[in-house]
Formats: structure tokens, sequence, C-alpha cells
């Protein structure tokens, strides 16, 4: 199935989509925002864009992103959040500190414009990490949710590439010639997020079996 099938039927099994639809999309510039974007485009229900874009403080090319976010033709906003700051007062968990503040700061830029839907480009493999993440590190069996509501329904957050591997991406990209930023992040090779994932694809066919188990939990094998 082709990442536009895979989008298009996460969208409808989970109903992330009405006419008229005003969406946000957090676009970072790196691979899995880019083709987010450019399905998300396609869509007939969405109305109106809105494109946002938080410089982290990592030395992004900023000028590279303005270009791409432009390139769209979308109505983007660019905010700059020092993220880095905070994360070299605590480096043990810069991925949960640089997800918080950026997070926090989307929310707010969209709720101020008037955007109740925002879609982020979590993939497949990310809800696959977030799910061993939790067990191993919070001891709790949970994970990214394809839809998710905060502050009572304000703010609906949207993971249209619920079903898209990484993998794919990534090749869709590079054969169709489209652009997208590298993380910048100095820390991502010595993340929690990055070890659980490594240790995932060490294991034969790890990525697709962890997820089945997501959606195959035995309960009568549970206390």
């Amino acid at each position: 199935m082709s990442i536009k099938k895979k989008v298009s039927a996460a969208i409808y099994n989970y109903k992330m989509l009405e006419m008229g639809d005003r969406v946000a999309i957090a676009f970072s510039g790196g691979k899995d925002s880019v083709a987010l974007t450019l399905f998300l485009k396609e869509r007939k229900e969405i109305s109106e864009f809105l494109l946002i874009h938080i410089d982290h403080g990592f030395g992004e090319d900023r000028d590279k992103i303005k270009k791409m976010m432009e390139d769209t033709k979308l109505p983007y906003f660019i905010d700059v959040v020092d993220i880095s700051k905070e994360v070299k007062k605590d480096h043990r968990t810069p991925c949960f500190l640089c997800s918080f503040f950026r997070r926090k700061r989307i929310f707010e830029i969209a709720h101020e414009k008037g955007f109740k839907k925002i879609a982020f480009g979590h993939t497949r493999d990310d809800a696959v990490v977030t799910f061993i993440m939790n067990i191993f590190y919070h001891g709790e069996v949970s994970t990214l949710k394809p839809v998710q509501d905060f502050f009572d329904g304000e703010i609906v957050m949207l993971r249209p590439m619920y079903y898209v591997r990484e993998a794919e991406i990534e090749n869709f990209l590079r054969r169709e010639g489209i652009e997208y930023t590298e993380n910048p992040c100095p820390y991502k090779y010595q993340t929690r997020r990055f070890k659980i994932k490594e240790m995932i694809e060490s294991f034969p066919d790890g990525m697709n079996n962890v997820y089945k188990s997501m959606f195959n939990i035995k309960k009568e094998y549970l206390p």
C-alpha cells in the first residue's frame, strides 16, 4: 500500500478530518513533516492551512527552512524558542524537554491563530518506540494515539502518518527528489529514544511485531 493510501486509511479509520477543517501542521523541515505536508495538501476536507515551525536554537538552517515553507505556497509562522538552553540544564532527558517546550509553543500559536486541529508527523515507528519506552521507563502500557484531545477538546492533535514506516517516507522523498533537513539535535544519538529504537531494530521484524502487539492485547493473560 502506498504512503498516500496509508495516510488516507488513518484519516478515515480515526475520523481525523471533516469538511471545512482548518488544520495547522507542525513543520520541522525534517522528512516526516515534509511528507505530511505534501499529503495533507491534497485533502479536500481542509479549507485552510497554517505551517508552524519552532526554531529550537540547535543551529537549524533558518533560511533553508523558510524557503521550504515558502515553496509549499501555504501560510506559515516561524517562532524562535531557545530550547537548547533548557536542555543544557538537564541533558538526561533532552527528548522530553524539547518535545514539551516545542509542543507547548505550537499549541499556543495554533490557539492564537484559531486552529483547533494540529497535524504532527509522528509515524508508526514513533508509536512503537514510545510504547516500549513507556514500559521500560514509566512502568505503563501506553503510546501515541492517532487522535488525541487536549484541554477538553480545545486542541486536537492528529497523527495522519500513524500507519507509515519511517523508511517508507525516506525512500519516497529520495525517489521523488524532495528536499528535507536533517535533525540538528546534538543529543540525537545519546537519547533513550535512540537507544530503544536501536534495540527494537536489532530483533528480526522487531518493529512490525511490537506494532502488531499494540493491537493484539490478550487481557485474559494479564493480571
